[in-house]
């Protein structure tokens, strides 16, 4: 009973560390970091309190269920590991494949394998893939194009300070940086136009900062404020929508472990709950539906507790 107990005890801490990782891994509070640390230091005391909400009803929910009356040897030891290793994650030691392999059967090493290429949030689904191809090729011209500004606002300036005595030309400097920006609109509204020939376009436009609309009537010209960024710009004239969470493969992967390994432990401490298959089935369906979704404290449960095979 004593390894059953140390698992309904690691619960709890487990739940909380998952729901720290997607806080920190897939949301995001403003365009820079100084904004996003700023947003999550006043955030803090919220979000401490929702995270451990969450963990005394999962933990609430865990004293409910019934402890197997018989492990085996084989079983028992496998119990002990996991706990172990439970423990070495939330004490931020690194677990890695080969020690799972002795622990989790075949089938749960394969589930593992999957929930890593699963997406865990909404925003993940969307951009884990990366910027698209077309995208990263007008960043460039972006790039060629901020660089001719900057270099015109920096004689501008110098120009002010020095009054009517430097000799430089303004004016070049400004037109060459409106030409380039029209170059990387001109490139954006071809390919637009081509994405919506191949039904793409959704993708192109949910990688941009704004709504762009071209034309007589549009909200795009070439200057540096009003030519659409592509989102993860950390340009300071990007919107508030470039923001993108970090998304880090690192901090996923240990989430996914920390399911695994408790997703197993439940399996050999607790007697399995019966489940009603057209329930199960319903419940299978809404999952694939939303499976973007922030994870609910329901189907951690659901997770936690499968039926046996």
């Amino acid at each position: 009973m004593v390894l059953q107990y140390t698992t309904q005890l690691l619960i709890p801490r487990a739940v909380q560390r998952i729901l720290g990782i997607e806080y920190k891994n897939y949301e995001v509070f403003g365009k820079t970091a100084a904004d996003d640390a700023i947003v999550r230091s006043s955030r803090q005391h919220e979000h401490l309190a929702y995270v451990q909400e969450q963990s005394d009803i999962v933990y609430a929910a865990a004293k409910t269920w019934k402890f197997a009356t018989v492990i085996t040897a084989d079983d028992s030891y496998r119990l002990a590991s996991i706990n172990q290793l439970l423990t070495n994650l939330l004490n931020g030691k690194p677990v890695y494949l080969v020690q799972l392999r002795k622990v989790l059967t075949a089938k749960q090493i394969a589930a593992f394998k999957a929930s890593l290429r699963t997406p865990i949030s909404n925003v993940e689904l969307l951009y884990a893939d990366g910027v698209p191809d077309a995208l990263k090729r007008y960043n460039v011209k972006l790039r060629d194009a901020d660089f001719a500004n900057n270099k015109f606002e920096k004689v501008s300036a110098l120009k002010r300070m020095r009054g009517s005595q430097t000799k430089h030309n303004t004016n070049n400097t400004r037109r060459e940086a409106e030409r380039l920006y029209e170059l990387a609109l001109e490139y954006l509204s071809e390919q637009l136009s081509a994405a919506e020939q191949n039904k793409t376009q959704d993708e192109l436009l949910r990688w941009l900062d704004r709504d762009v609309r071209f034309g007589e009537h549009g909200n795009v010209s070439p200057d540096v404020d009003s030519v659409p960024r592509v989102k993860g710009s950390r340009s300071h004239s990007a919107t508030i929508d470039a923001a993108l969470p970090k998304m880090g493969v690192r901090l996923k992967r240990e989430q996914r472990i920390l399911e695994a390994l408790l997703t197993a432990a439940v399996a050999i401490a607790y007697v399995p709950e019966v489940v009603d298959v057209a329930e199960q089935q319903r419940n299978e369906e809404n999952e694939r539906a939303n499976i973007a979704k922030r994870i609910t404290v329901g189907e951690m449960l659901r997770n936690l507790n499968p039926e046996r095979d």
